[in-house]
């Protein structure tokens, strides 16, 4: 692939190797005598100049030239000459043919035609296409060229004159030997050919096996011999058998070499290895008269003993003699050895035998004549009994002179033994330790053992184990405890923590509640039980169960509230004033303005009344979810409640306190009279507050409603439910009216909700 070219105002050039900065300027605007340019003198019959000096820039632009231009225009009479000096910057470096349109000097239709004269004269061209021709035959390509360690690692590139057989000029490529081989260059792959592309060469090599120097030594660490080995090679020992010298205890014998030989990967060390044999000696025993009483053959290091009957020496008419041992002393085997019996000579002498009190002969001794004979073997011993330990005393009979042979007998005193006794807990803790004499029984005089109650079971000391009885040795005795179900208490909470009942239950019963928890109803819900948090399950503790109980919402829910650009109106009247709590329509009254006895707040829909006495309160498109909260005793001439159109909004009352609606300001009055405006309307009237209705006309009359059921009251009513009435307004099935009427068709004028 050619190197990238880089497309100048004037050309294309290498982008490596020229600056856009480095290249000449363009030539000036061509103007010949006479003051015509270039441009003017197009199709004038003149463009044969033209031509030529196209031609010839183009080919001075050539990619083979690699040339910085630049360029002188002479004008003379008759036309227009072309003097170039020029020089390489570049080996590497070439330029590509370019138009100069942009330039203004030479453009497509300054070089379009052809045959056009000289300046002025209309001479043919002069064979400047030849010269262009010529040109380009000449210019020559370049290839990248790049070298490659074995491993692929670029060892360097440069660009290449397609034709050319290019030349590594970096060091020497080299290869890291390993332990098997040693490496050498060997030039390149593929071999290197003339330049006609991109090309890369890998750097290839030859292996030289290595080799390695094998030592083989003695076991002193001396070399036996030492050879050089290709890797990969097995080692032989070609030398003399390796020995080694024996000593007094052993004799060594050659079985091989230390490492176990492998294949040469490396320098290496083989060390002879030796089996030892423990050597053998002969140890003859002679008796008084140089007799051999016993010869054997011994191992050295073994202690040599002789198995044959006591060496005698036969009595002579003065003396006795008794064997007295070996001559030299009996030492371990280093070599052969000889050992001769020795005797002593005394008087003659008698037997005495001593024995245990249970006639075991315990040793016997010959004394000479006149001697007093002396125990000299072990303190005699009596075995103890359950009750008594024994401690030796003396003989029996008393020793006196020996005047022959003779027998004594051990004799003992006795001793009451005691024994440890230890009372020890469950755990093994030490509770008390004491001495009893035998055959008593033992008795515990410490605090009545405990132990800790774990998370199922308490514990009561019940005795000991095994069963306090006579004294017969040692004994331990191990506090015995009965268990009971430890008892943990389980409490039943109702749902605002209040303690409904508490007791104990014992370790893995299932505890029970009695009866079903109660809760008082709300405002407008009802509650039911539906069970124990958490689950119930078996003692494992202390816990804590907490009634849950379902909510019923007494009332409807209602969906519309009355967004902010409504005309929400809260307005109290009084006989010659009002007070407006909401914007309202601005035709209703003063401004929103504060009343001692009742406020409004927004963020809840709420209007709170609190010991107000006023003429009415008129209540306009409030939505929904509007409240009035009932405080102390409240009294008001009426209510008069509208919804917004096809939409209408609900009233629900609510408190502790009382109002009382209806105190015959006007006739014909009805005391709460709520219009639906073909909306969602209703009147909700909670627990706990009480609420009086009289009307001169009637006292409650719910009008235009869509639903068919627009009154919902959680506590008493004064009077019989059938009264109430609620129908379809003028046959349309889809708005109600609700009216208190008696039997006879008048309409009722007092109700009392709550109280």
């Amino acid at each position: 692939m050619a190197n990238k070219q880089f497309d100048g105002e004037f050309g294309s050039y290498p982008a490596e190797h020229i600056a856009p900065d480095e290249f000449p300027p363009p030539p000036p605007e061509i103007t010949p005598p006479g003051g015509t340019s270039a441009q003017e003198s197009e199709g004038d019959g003149k463009g044969s100049q033209k031509d030529r000096l196209r031609t010839i820039i183009k080919t001075l632009f050539m990619p083979a030239a690699a040339l910085i231009l630049t360029t002188t225009v002479i004008y003379s009479s008759y036309g227009i000459d072309l003097i170039n000096d020029f020089s390489r910057i570049d080996d590497k470096a070439f330029y590509e043919e370019s138009s100069f349109e942009e330039s203004g000097v030479v453009s497509d239709d300054d070089v379009s035609g052809s045959g056009h004269g000289s300046h002025g004269s209309g001479e043919e061209s002069d064979g400047s296409h030849e010269e262009e021709s010529s040109a380009e035959e000449s210019a020559a390509e370049y290839y990248t060229v790049v070298w490659r360690a074995e491993d692929g690692t670029e060892l360097g590139s440069f660009s290449a004159e397609a034709g050319t057989t290019p030349a590594f000029d970096g060091e020497e490529p080299y290869k890291e030997p390993d332990e098997q081989y040693t490496y050498t260059f060997a030039g390149w792959s593929p071999e290197i050919t003339e330049v006609t592309g991109d090309a890369e060469y890998t750097a290839v090599f030859e292996s030289t096996l290595n080799t390695y120097t094998v030592s083989w030594l003695g076991d002193g660490g001396e070399v036996l011999l030492t050879e050089t080995l290709e890797y990969g090679a097995s080692p032989e020992y070609s030398g003399v058998r390796p020995e080694k010298a024996g000593d007094a205890q052993y004799s060594y014998e050659f079985t091989g070499w230390s490492p176990e030989t492998a294949s040469v990967t490396g320098d290496a060390e083989y060390t002879a290895v030796f089996e030892s044999t423990l050597n053998t000696y002969t140890v003859v025993w002679y008796g008084a008269q140089g007799e051999v009483l016993q010869s054997e053959t011994l191992e050295y290091g073994a202690d040599p003993v002789y198995n044959g009957d006591i060496p005698i020496k036969p009595a002579d008419s003065e003396h006795i003699y008794a064997f007295t041992g070996w001559s030299p002393e009996v030492t371990s085997v280093t070599g052969d050895a000889e050992y001769t019996a020795t005797f002593a000579d005394s008087l003659q002498s008698y037997k005495i035998k001593w024995y245990n009190e249970d006639g075991t002969l315990l040793s016997e001794e010959y004394v000479k004549y006149g001697n007093t004979p002396s125990y000299g073997g072990s303190t005699p011993t009596k075995a103890s009994t359950v009750a008594y330990e024994y401690t030796f005393s003396g003989w029996s009979p008393e020793l006196t002179s020996v005047t022959g042979d003779a027998e004594y007998t051990a004799t003992f005193s006795s001793k009451r033994r005691k024994y440890t006794i230890r009372f020890l807990n469950e755990d093994g803790t030490v509770l008390q330790s004491t001495s009893v004499y035998a055959n008593n029984t033992p008795s515990y005089s410490g605090s009545t053992p405990t132990k800790a109650m774990d998370t199922q079971h308490t514990y009561s000391f019940s005795g000991w184990s095994p069963a306090l009885s006579a004294v017969t040795g040692n004994a331990d005795y191990t506090a015995v405890f009965s268990s009971s179900a430890r008892k943990y208490t389980i409490k039943w909470a109702n749902y605002d923590g209040s303690i409904l009942s508490s007791s104990a239950v014992a370790y893995g019963t299932t505890p029970s509640y009695s009866g079903t928890p109660q809760r008082e109803p709300g405002s407008h819900y009802d509650y039911t039980f539906t069970g124990w948090s958490p689950r119930i399950s078996k003692v494992t503790g202390n816990a804590t169960y907490t009634a849950q109980y379902s909510e019923t919402d007494l009332f409807p829910t209602l969906t519309y509230h009355a967004p902010d650009e409504a005309e929400k109106m809260v307005e109290i009247m009084y006989n010659d004033s009002s007070v407006m709590l909401t914007k309202g329509y601005t035709y209703a009254g003063a401004d929103i303005s504060t009343d001692p006895h009742a406020s409004y707040d927004e963020s809840t829909n709420t209007l709170t009344l609190n010991g107000i006495t006023c003429n009415g309160i008129y209540i306009n498109s409030m939505g929904s979810d509007f409240k009035i909260k009932v405080l102390g005793t409240n009294i008001i001439g009426n209510l008069n409640f509208n919804g917004a159109p096809r939409i209408g909004g609900s009233l629900m009352i609510e408190g502790t306190g009382t109002l009382n609606i209806g105190n015959g300001y006007e006739e014909d009055e009805t005391g709460i009279y709520m219009s639906g405006s073909n909306g969602e309307t209703c009147l909700m009237i909670c627990r706990g507050v009480t609420v009086r209705i009289n009307g001169s006309y009637s006292a409650l009359d719910i009008y235009s409603t869509t639903m068919d059921t627009p009154l919902y009251y959680c506590g008493g009513i004064s009077i019989d439910e059938s009264l109430i009435h609620t129908d379809m307004l003028d046959d349309n099935e889809n708005e109600y009216f609700l009216v208190i009427m008696d039997d006879n068709g008048d309409y009722i004028t007092s109700v009392t909700f709550g109280g």
